[in-house]
């Protein structure tokens, strides 16, 4: 029931990414990472998207190996639920089962780091491996089989492994500025922006920083955002998803018609933190990488950096064309 590429070598252009199929050479069924129907709203097509390699491919590129089942019947399900979501607002997307959005979003996450699994890392040296090796791709097995509850009813208990924020976000006049992708590849962090709604989810953390932070974070969801506002948002949160000291433990039980999944304990029997302490230098760093802005402006001093989201110790509010 469960494709296990480790006892099944199945990768690579011939296969179906998420259940291993053979594939017809001349098929047409391949899985676009990033949906189509947000590359046709947002412009992204002829877009390039920067790869692990720093190299760039276009979006419509982006698109790995598929069987004509998975693309258009399991994955093409959860697609239509999301995009109808998007369209009406964080509401709508909060109401959608976790599950859903957990294999949404980790199918882009995974899907991209396959997508460079197939490309050389020196495209002009044909016997260079890839950019993301088969070793690199291998640690996100568990993850791997997780989204196979996209065609295989799975029962995680007590919950979805992740840990999934919604935000309402302002939607800039000018539409090509309206979506933007960051992740933290494999510390399995993912967060998107579109239009109206921002996404961002730790795919694999067990829930923790839900737990942790997520009185803190509900702050931010009482507004909406402006881009910028997210990418700080998005800063916290993979710098809290980097804190974080334990790698959570799940057994996985195949039964006849169904996967059962348990998270074990986070914390085990260890009574120590479950994440590091804040260091500001190394907030500093993601809040540079997500903003796009230099660390010298972000962290101008050993104990300062800049932020969007307060002023004077409360919520700024900013218009949506506000420049950052």
């Amino acid at each position: 029931m469960l494709f296990k590429p480790d006892e099944q070598p199945q990768f690579g252009r011939e296969f179906c990414f998420l259940c291993g199929v053979a594939l017809a050479p001349d098929r047409d069924s391949d899985e676009h990472v990033i949906p189509k129907w947000i590359q046709e709203r947002y412009d992204l097509w002829d877009q390039k998207l920067t790869l692990l390699n720093r190299t760039t491919i276009p979006y419509r590129q982006l698109k790995i190996p598929c069987c004509t089942v998975c693309n258009s019947k399991h994955l093409g399900a959860i697609e239509l639920q999301v995009q109808k979501a998007c369209n009406a607002g964080r509401e709508a997307v909060l109401a959608l089962p976790p599950l859903t959005l957990f294999i949404w979003a980790g199918k882009i996450l995974y899907g991209l780091l396959y997508r460079e699994h197939l490309l050389r890392a020196n495209r002009r040296a044909g016997e260079e491996g890839p950019i993301v090796s088969a070793e690199l791709l291998e640690q996100l097995r568990l993850h791997h089989q997780f989204l196979q509850a996209a065609r295989i009813p799975f029962d995680f208990q007590p919950h979805v492994p992740a840990s999934i924020f919604v935000y309402k976000t302002m939607e800039p006049t000018n539409r090509k500025m309206g979506f933007d992708y960051w992740d933290l590849p494999f510390g399995l962090g993912l967060s998107i922006r579109v239009g109206k709604v921002g996404i961002i989810a730790c795919l694999q953390d067990g829930g923790a920083v839900e737990h942790g932070f997520g009185r803190h974070y509900k702050k931010y969801q009482k507004i909406a955002l402006h881009w910028v506002q997210f990418a700080e948002v998005t800063a916290r949160t993979f710098y809290d998803l980097s804190r974080l000291n334990r790698v959570p433990k799940f057994m996985l039980i195949e039964g006849k018609d169904r996967v059962h999944v348990v998270l074990a304990p986070l914390g085990g029997l260890s009574g120590k933190p479950l994440f590091d302490e804040w260091q500001m230098e190394g907030y500093a760093r993601a809040l540079a990488h997500c903003s796009r802005f230099p660390l010298e402006m972000i962290h101008p001093e050993p104990d300062e950096v800049i932020s969007w989201l307060h002023r004077g110790g409360k919520l700024r509010r900013m218009r949506r064309d506000d420049p950052a």
